[in-house]
């Protein structure tokens, strides 16, 4: 019994001090609101078009698999003619990587 009675009262303090953390929280809080302005303007761009541009849709592969990895090395290479076979290997697996896949 006087387990019980311990345990009750530990958890009793517990609750009355969350109660009174939460408190102090939210006082804080209302005491240091910050105010937020947000303007939007549209303007006009330089080609006459009104607005905001049209976002771009990229469609990539889902998985690595579908990546043809002796295309894109040759590809490179083509483009890249200076660089050597291991940078060109690390820079497809940066794209690959920074790619999230």
């Amino acid at each position: 019994m006087a387990e019980r009675i311990f345990w009750g009262c530990i958890i009793a303090i517990c609750v009355l001090m969350s109660i009174i953390t939460t408190e102090w929280m939210f006082n804080d809080y209302l005491e240091h609101q910050t105010a937020t302005l947000i303007t939007i303007e549209q303007r006009q761009r330089n080609q006459g078009e009104r607005g905001l541009p049209m976002p771009v849709l990229v469609i990539c592969p889902k998985n690595p698999d579908s990546l043809k990895y002796n295309l894109i090395l040759k590809d490179i290479n083509r483009r890249l003619p200076r660089m050597d076979r291991v940078t060109i290997g690390r820079l497809i697996s940066f794209a690959i990587a920074g790619g999230r896949f």
